[in-house]
């Protein structure tokens, strides 16, 4: 059983080129926030701004945080127009998904997931958290198992035949 806050780290690329998963990661953002696209030019900036800094895209297993994530969105100084209200945007929902995640938005490295497909596992959902948050959750976990499998030798491949979900 994996309760919440989910216990594994949300910019770890697993194996697969670190910009490909930055551009993953804030796919999935755009889908569970409803971000326009101009909201996600800025959140993979940041990612890929963050990977840099921290090494990742030369090996580094410096992943950063989502408060990281969050702290370079504040340093960006734009005052005016529609890229100030993509920015505002994405700063107040990064901002509630820190909150939400509490002490997993500050993991680098968690839980190693790749056992899941050899077991059944839970990953448990509390029905009190926001419906966006919640989206988010259930698209992270398909879009790691998805990426996780895309990366399994062909005869494991049947080991994980589906993905349940289960909000309790």
């Amino acid at each position: 059983v994996f309760p919440w806050p989910p216990p594994w780290f949300d910019f770890n690329p697993m194996g697969i080129d670190p910009m490909r998963y930055s551009l993953l990661k804030a796919d999935i953002c755009r889908q569970a926030f409803g971000f326009m696209y101009g909201t996600l030019t800025f959140l993979q900036r940041a990612i890929s701004h963050l990977y840099k800094v921290n090494g990742v895209f030369n090996g580094s297993n410096k992943y950063p945080t989502w408060p990281e994530v969050l702290e370079f969105l504040r340093s960006l100084n734009i005052k005016y127009g529609r890229e100030a209200e993509y920015l505002a945007s994405l700063k107040s929902r990064i901002s509630a998904l820190v909150d939400a995640l509490g002490p997993a938005a500050h993991y680098r490295v968690g839980l190693d997931l790749r056992d899941t497909h050899r077991t059944c596992s839970v990953f448990e959902l509390p029905l009190d958290a926001a419906p966006e948050i919640r989206r988010y959750y259930i698209l992270s976990v398909i879009q790691w198992l998805v990426t996780y499998r895309s990366l399994l030798p062909k005869a494991e491949l049947e080991l994980l035949p589906h993905v349940l979900v289960v909000l309790d």
